[in-house]
Order: structure tokens, then C-alpha cells, then sequence
């Protein structure tokens, strides 16, 4: 059993906008044996696709990602969706790979390690909205 925080490190731009997360997969638990089966396959640094999902019904907007053959494993962790929906419209650099599956025991949260990479709009600073303001000044 573990709890339901996480820690995550503040995502930083370079001078030209690039900027590398790494964040372990939500929701592959809410996905059938299928999707979870497939996940348990996953090599590392194997590629994955990045799909923008508009209605999604818990969260609205979603960043979905697939396995090269389109199977769904899950999605990136809500507090990155608005800066990585930010990077689409520079799509050639973005990319999101398998950095690490954790064995059959970790619990499904804590299962896969994604490296996302990407490039923020010059004039947008990653972890910039009003969320990610301190809760004491």
C-alpha cells in the first residue's frame, strides 16, 4: 500500500524553450487486461505516441499515450497537462519514450517512468499557471 501523494520535480526550459519531464503513467488501471498486459511488455526507450484528447470525462483535456501500434496504456499526470498541450504546436520536438518498467509488483501508479521531451512557447515559462503557486508565501 502507498499513499496518494506525489512528488514531482519542477519542470525547467532551456533558453530556447526545450524542456524534459520524466513522470510515472496515470490511469492504466482504469484501462482493461488488455492495455495493462501490453504495458507489462514495454521495453525501455521504446516509443510511444502522444495524442491530445479533448473530452475526456474526468479532466476535459487529456495528453493520451499510445504504443507504436496504437494500444492505449494511459496518460500524463494532470498537473503537466497545460504545459505539455502548450508544446503541440511544436510537434517535431516533442517526444515521449519508456524510461524504466518497474517489476509486476509495483503498484500500477508507479509502474512505468516516461521521458517526455518538448519545446514551451517562447513566451510561456513550464509550472507558470496560478496551480502551481505556492500554498504559503
Amino acid at each position: 500500500m502507498t499513499d496518494n501523494l506525489e512528488v514531482f520535480p519542477k519542470v525547467d526550459a532551456d533558453p530556447q524553450g526545450n524542456f524534459r519531464v520524466r513522470f510515472f503513467l496515470h490511469g492504466l488501471r482504469h484501462l482493461g487486461e488488455k492495455a495493462q498486459a501490453r504495458a507489462s511488455k514495454l521495453q525501455t526507450w521504446e516509443e510511444l505516441r502522444i495524442m491530445v484528447e479533448l473530452n475526456n470525462p474526468a479532466t476535459r483535456l487529456a495528453v493520451t499515450l499510445l504504443t507504436e501500434d496504437y494500444e492505449m496504456i494511459g496518460w500524463a499526470p494532470r498537473y503537466l497537462v497545460d504545459d505539455l498541450i502548450s508544446s503541440v504546436p511544436n510537434a517535431p520536438e516533442l517526444s515521449a519514450k519508456v524510461a524504466r518498467v518497474n517489476l509486476e509488483g509495483a503498484p500500477l501508479n508507479q509502474r512505468i517512468l516516461i521521458d517526455f521531451t518538448g519545446r514551451a512557447p517562447k513566451d510561456r515559462e513550464p509550472m507558470s499557471t496560478p496551480d502551481f503557486r505556492p500554498l504559503i508565501e
